[in-house]
C-alpha cells in the first residue's frame, strides 16, 4: 500500500513539474489587490523591489491589441487587468544598488479578468520611436509563425502558473536581452510542425507549456548574412522556452518585418 502511495506522489510531482500550479477556476480577479498578486506570480516575486506594493499600478479596461500574435484568437476583446510592476531586476547575482540602469525594467502584465490567465507581459526600455515607425501587425506575424500550417502553434493559454517565471525564462534567452527596446512575453501551450520533403520528415512535436519571448530592437548582428537588408527587417528574434524545465526549445527570426516599398525598389525588387 505504501508503495502505491509513493508512486502516486511521484506521479503527482511529475505532473506539477510539467504543468505548473493549476489556477483555481472559482477564484475571480475582482479587486486590484488580487490582480497584482497574480501578476507578480507570473513575473517572479524574487525579482521585485522591497516596496513593490507601494509602486505598483493597476488598471481595468477593454483590451486593445493589434500587434501581439494570436492574442485575439486565444482571448478576444474582453476586459483585462493591466498591472504595471516597476523596477523589476532582470539579472541574477547582482544587488539593486549595483545594478546598471538597463537591468531595472518596468513590466506591464495583462490578465484575463474572468480567469486570471496571463495574456501577455510587455517591457519597454529606451526610445520606442524606431520600433513604432516599423510596426508588425498581429495578422502578418501569425501568418509567418503558422507557416501555412507547417510552423508553430499556440494552442491555448494554460490554466496554470508556470514553474519557470517570466524573469527566469527571460534570463535564459540566448540573445543579449538588454539590447531590446521592447520585450513581449506570452505563456501558451506550444507545438511546432517540422516538414522537410528532401529528408521525408513530416512531424509535429508533443505540446508543451512554453514562454514565447519576443525581443525587439536588437542589434542586428545575428543576421549578418543579410547585412545588406535594412536594420528594421532583422532586429527582432523569438525565443521559445520550456516553462517546466527552463530549456530553450527554439530560437527563431520569424516573424520579421518585410521591406517597405521604397527599400524594395532600392534593392532591385519589384514593387508589390
Amino acid at each position: 500500500m505504501k508503495m502505491i502511495y509513493n508512486i502516486l506522489v511521484l506521479l503527482l510531482f511529475h505532473y506539477l513539474l510539467a504543468h505548473g500550479q493549476e489556477l483555481d477556476s472559482s477564484y475571480v480577479l475582482d479587486t486590484p489587490e488580487k490582480a497584482y498578486e497574480r501578476a507578480v506570480e507570473y513575473v517572479g516575486k524574487d525579482y521585485l523591489s522591497d516596496n513593490w506594493q507601494e509602486t505598483i499600478q493597476v488598471r481595468y479596461e477593454a483590451l486593445q491589441d493589434s500587434t501581439t500574435p494570436f492574442l485575439s484568437t486565444l482571448f478576444g476583446d474582453g476586459d483585462v487587468w493591466r498591472v504595471l510592476v516597476k523596477d523589476v531586476l532582470v539579472a541574477k547575482g547582482i544587488s539593486r544598488k549595483n545594478a546598471k540602469p538597463e537591468y531595472l525594467r518596468d513590466m506591464e502584465v495583462f490578465l484575463d479578468s474572468s480567469t486570471g490567465k496571463l495574456l501577455k507581459i510587455e517591457c519597454f526600455y529606451g526610445d520606442q520611436s524606431y520600433i513604432n515607425k516599423y510596426p508588425l501587425s498581429a495578422e502578418e506575424a501569425e501568418s509567418q509563425i503558422d507557416g501555412m500550417g507547417h510552423g508553430d502553434k499556440y494552442n491555448f493559454i494554460p490554466e496554470s502558473i508556470p514553474n519557470t517565471n517570466f524573469i527566469e525564462a527571460l534570463l535564459n534567452c540566448r540573445e543579449n536581452i538588454y539590447e531590446a527596446n521592447r520585450i513581449v512575453g506570452q505563456y501558451v501551450n506550444f507545438q511546432t510542425h517540422y516538414k522537410m520533403i528532401s529528408l521525408d520528415i513530416d512531424t509535429t512535436t508533443p505540446p508543451v507549456q512554453a514562454w514565447i519571448i519576443s525581443l525587439i530592437g536588437l542589434n542586428p548582428k545575428h543576421l549578418q548574412h543579410v547585412s545588406n537588408y535594412p536594420e528594421y527587417t532583422r532586429n527582432r528574434i523569438r525565443q521559445i522556452i520550456d516553462a517546466s524545465t527552463n530549456r530553450l526549445i527554439i530560437s527563431s527570426t520569424v516573424p520579421c518585418i518585410g521591406l517597405n516599398p521604397e527599400d524594395r525598389e532600392k534593392m532591385g525588387f519589384k514593387r508589390k
